[in-house]
């Protein structure tokens, strides 16, 4: 068997009428096999003809995506992973959507699972163990692969959610993780995604997915899988109140003690001062409490605050779990939104002076253990951010450093391997190997004069970085240059 440099991702239980990309993934219908190798068509539609809900009843399409070949043995924490996780987490909890008045569950978490599958070959023992089964439909077998006695045969190694191992060939059955998983008819992955986006409620999970990584990023997307643990159709009431509450802690980033009043404050500071949101707080984590370390409570319902605020268990209303996920997407929307205002006004980026960033470009710039090009990548959002506020007055900035920064910045630009259009040879060489800062901002001059003379026009971003940068020390230092070159021409003149 050919080893596929391949591997496919497939929600069984999910469709889409048109493809859609999320996370650097294009989703499709397992019907469209358009634009496909006649191996990897081969493959999608192998896998489509195993997807069944019950019985002999097959699912006549799901929604799948190729993938770069998995490893050998996926870890449920693997990088090239997140995308995918990161979309699931996401698509399973807007599916969601607790009904408005009632809170019921659009679609259960398992309609969201993802399957995947790395074409290699696959023993007999895995895929049709003969132990104390009987075989009600003989299956013609792929040919073996190999030599007779080896049991191996084309098929596929998978797993379910990241974690649950299988083994397939053609003609295996693959059913739900739940045996009474129906499949919704108005869902459509490509209209519902459109209007996911368009919601205020969920717009800004969608960013995550494309996001890089961060704090923030890990905190949300792991406060979403401890939400989506809430849907799950194998999830009883009181699991799923703890898993609430560990979701809001992860969201709210509640400290080990006084979670209590905390939880309270961080959803009336999120959501304002609702009339009786206070109180539901309270009963929700006492109910969560009850549940983690008693093992139970009489009831999980609402108690309506009677006169004067004095409770009556004749006075039950709504689950609190119902109520509750509706609380946490509020609040995970009301953090999201403001996370979007901070990036808007650019507040965590203001907070940084231009001395802070000259050292950190410096000491990206001199590390060696990356590429000259890769140090020029990194540094291009620090030089972006040092030309946007050049003209915020600041203290701290020390000529040497500032200078040093191009220096660096020369050498790595003369070490790679780019097309220089700007700039000349021999001008970056003369910054790069000046010893003294006379004669680095001598050279320097000559490299600002250069970048206002010709156009930037097809040049590379390692080059357009450098000419950023050589521009704004320039501009932190020319006065001390002429300084200095008055200083100079004045000792001339007194010898």
């Amino acid at each position: 068997m050919k080893i596929s440099e391949s591997s496919f991702a497939v929600l069984p239980y999910l469709k889409t009428s048109a493809p859609v990309e999320l996370g650097g993934l294009v989703f499709r219908s397992t019907d469209e096999l358009d634009g496909l190798s006649p191996s990897t068509a081969r493959a999608v539609s192998e896998i489509a003809e195993m997807l069944f809900l019950q019985n002999s009843l097959r699912i006549k399409s799901g929604v799948y995506a190729v993938l770069p070949r998995l490893p050998d043995y996926v870890e449920n924490d693997s990088p090239s992973l997140a995308p995918l996780k990161a979309t699931q987490a996401v698509l399973a909890y807007c599916y969601a959507a607790p009904h408005t008045s009632f809170g019921g569950i659009f679609l259960p978490l398992e309609s969201s699972d993802v399957l995947t599958f790395t074409p290699e070959p696959v023993t007999d023992f895995l895929v049709w163990p003969e132990h104390h089964t009987i075989d009600l439909e003989p299956t013609k077998l792929t040919p073996q692969v190999g030599s007779p006695e080896s049991q191996m045969r084309e098929g596929y190694r998978g797993y379910r959610n990241f974690h649950l191992p299988f083994w397939v060939t053609a003609g295996c059955r693959l059913y739900p993780s739940v045996p009474t998983l129906t499949l919704n008819i108005s869902q459509d992955l490509s209209r519902d995604v459109l209007e996911f986006k368009s919601s205020d409620m969920y717009e800004g999970l969608f960013n995550l997915i494309e996001g890089s990584a961060s704090e923030f990023r890990s905190r949300i997307l792991t406060a979403v899988m401890w939400f989506n643990r809430t849907i799950s159709m194998t999830t009883d009431e009181p699991n799923a109140i703890v898993q609430l509450a560990i979701a809001f802690e992860a969201l709210l980033r509640l400290p080990q003690s006084d979670k209590t009043d905390r939880f309270v404050d961080g959803i009336s500071l999120l959501l304002g001062r609702v009339p009786r949101l206070d109180v539901w707080s309270v009963q929700f984590y006492k109910l969560r409490s009850l549940i983690a370390h008693e093992g139970g409570a009489v009831h999980t319902r609402f108690v309506v605050p009677g006169p004067k605020g004095k409770n009556t268990e004749n006075s039950l209303y709504h689950p609190i779990l119902v109520f509750g996920r509706q609380v946490f997407q509020a609040c995970l929307s009301a953090i999201l939104f403001g996370e979007h205002l901070a990036r808007r006004t650019d507040v965590g980026t203001k907070l940084f002076s231009n001395a802070e960033r000259f050292v950190s470009v410096c000491q990206i710039l001199s590390d060696d253990n990356q590429s000259s090009s890769e140090r020029l990548r990194l540094i291009r959002i620090s030089v972006m951010d040092i030309d946007r506020y050049r003209y915020v007055p600041e203290t701290g900035l020390e000529i040497d450093r500032v200078v040093g920064a191009v220096k660096l910045a020369c050498r790595c630009l003369l070490d790679s391997d780019e097309t220089l259009v700007l700039f000349c040879v021999t001008d970056l060489q003369a910054i790069a190997s000046a010893t003294d800062n006379y004669s680095s901002l001598e050279a320097l001059q000559r490299l600002w004069e250069c970048r206002s003379r010709k156009s930037a026009e097809g040049i590379s971003e390692a080059e357009s970085t450098c000419a950023v940068l050589i521009d704004v020390v320039w501009h932190y230092t020319f006065q001390h240059y002429f300084w200095l070159k008055r200083e100079q021409e004045n000792q001339i003149a007194k010898t």
